[in-house]
């Protein structure tokens, strides 16, 4: 169909992007890393058309450490959706056990 492009939707978040960008081809996803923010704060008090700028951010170690119920939560339910897209990827066979178990010994 003319007009109708593929999207590719996080599992995660459900946000999704184009699969096939026109100029970079295949989507490119990130490697996040520990040390890379998890969460980032953003100052609310423009005006309108100033956008949110970003003004700190922690990482999971930070967080997790943080004491914060509402960031333990958020961890927990992120937790419990990666085991989710986890099981359904080794149900697929994207992943396979020797591949969690490099991770996980």
């Amino acid at each position: 169909m003319a007009g109708v492009k593929e999207h590719v939707v996080c599992p995660l978040c459900f946000m999704n992007q184009m699969m096939i960008q026109s100029r970079k081809g295949l989507i490119e996803y990130r490697k996040w890393k520990p040390s890379d923010e998890f969460i980032h704060f953003r100052d609310y008090t423009g005006g309108r058309g100033s956008g949110f700028p970003k003004v700190d951010e922690i990482t999971l170690h930070e967080a997790v450490n943080a004491g914060n119920p509402d960031y333990t939560e958020v961890i927990n339910r992120m937790k419990e959706q990666l085991l989710v897209v986890l099981e359904a990827f080794y149900k697929e066979g994207i992943i396979t056990s020797a591949e969690v178990r490099k991770i996980i010994p």
